[in-house]
């Protein structure tokens, strides 16, 4: 306790007006030894007069918690829908999916005459056989966990598997293993002094930006309820028309790829929005900021349609790693222009900028 106060006054002696702050303990979010300690350094916090943010995460991205989203429940990892293509393939043939876990969607031939002929195989089957037909290619469409090459997979997270931001069932979980369990462990007298919730980069997982000796297969992101949705939005099955999602500039390919986005928007606004209620619920705020928000192709494939997201968030904000104002200006404007437009949108009452050098 001696050495948790000295510390905390030292930041009040620098200038420093507040803290965020996690369970950082052994146990994350478990350790009843760790709850008394986390609890005895929010007493002090609070003498000090330090304004007191919560962080949600064990590391980082936000959404996995240490492991507690999805242990014992494998079934809300985040998953892609990806493409194998097999030339000049010899018929009879057994196909098995090139990555772990993964189960086949769909296979298409294409004969030499070009044309695509949907193949009939057993929906999410761990393999199929082919024993008929001659085809010049074969696409391979196959469901499996993002991982190989993908954020989670870099040497700056702490994570090898994530959540499925479009699953409403692993954001809900989450909410239950983190936000609910600090509500219930920390007393009722010490929630007046927390303004806000922390959030850190959740995506959709479903792009590759990391250097790996696996081999990438073009992937979408996915989850059970993409389907659903997007015949519901379409009057069309997602299988019908899944080579447009992948390639091809037709305007009926353009248009599939579009109303697919607008699926994968509308499925992980709502899951997100889980997180928002729930904050205003307990009276503090959402705050934190997406992943990639900086660049535009990159929001697109991270979060689907950031704007949307931003508005769940009642202090949107932005990573902008730097306090050089010419990089800000220079790198940074269009992220800072996005956020604003967002907090104007949803009406909230400010935005959080984090600033690292």
């Amino acid at each position: 306790e001696e050495r948790v106060r000295v510390e905390l006054g030292k930041l009040v002696e620098r200038g420093i007006g507040g803290i965020v702050v996690n369970f950082g303990i052994d146990g994350y979010l478990e350790s009843e030894e760790g709850w008394k300690r986390f609890v005895m350094g929010l007493e002090i916090a609070v003498e000090l007069n330090l304004r007191i943010w919560l962080y949600d995460e064990d590391g980082f991205p936000s959404g996995f918690a240490g492991g507690l989203v999805l242990r014992d429940h494998p079934e809300l990892e985040a998953k892609g829908i990806k493409r194998l293509k097999i030339e000049n393939p010899r018929i009879p043939l057994s196909i098995a999916p090139p990555e772990p876990e993964a189960l086949i969607y769909a296979v298409f031939g294409i004969g030499e005459d070009g044309k695509r002929i949907k193949l009939p195989v057993k929906k999410l089957s761990p393999e199929v056989s082919l024993t008929s037909g001659s085809y010049k290619l074969l696409e391979v469409y196959f469901i499996a966990p993002l991982r190989a090459g993908t954020h989670v997979g870099s040497p700056w997270t702490t994570c090898q598997n994530y959540i499925n931001v479009l699953d409403k069932r692993a954001i809900n979980r989450f909410i239950s293993v983190t936000h609910l369990k600090y509500f219930k462990k920390i007393p009722g007298h010490l929630w007046k002094h927390i303004e806000a919730i922390f959030t850190d980069e959740p995506s959709l997982m479903a792009h590759y930006m990391v250097d790996t000796d696996e081999p990438l297969y073009p992937v979408m992101p996915w989850c059970e309820e993409v389907e659903d949705v997007f015949f519901k939005n379409n009057g069309c099955l997602v299988e019908e028309r899944i080579y447009s999602l992948f390639e091809g500039q037709s305007p009926e390919d353009k248009r599939t790829r579009r109303h697919f986005w607008e699926t994968v928007s509308e499925l992980y606004e709502r899951s997100f929005s889980q997180i928002s209620d729930v904050c205003s619920s307990i009276d503090i705020d959402l705050t934190g900021h997406l992943f990639c928000e900086d660049r535009i192709y990159m929001n697109a494939i991270t979060e689907g349609n950031p704007i949307n997201l931003l508005r769940h968030f009642q202090r949107p904000g932005i990573d902008i790693l730097t306090s050089d104002p010419k990089v800000v200006v220079n790198y940074f404007i269009f992220a800072l222009k996005m956020v604003l437009s967002a907090a104007l949108f949803g009406g909230r009452k400010g935005l959080m900028t984090e600033v690292s050098e």
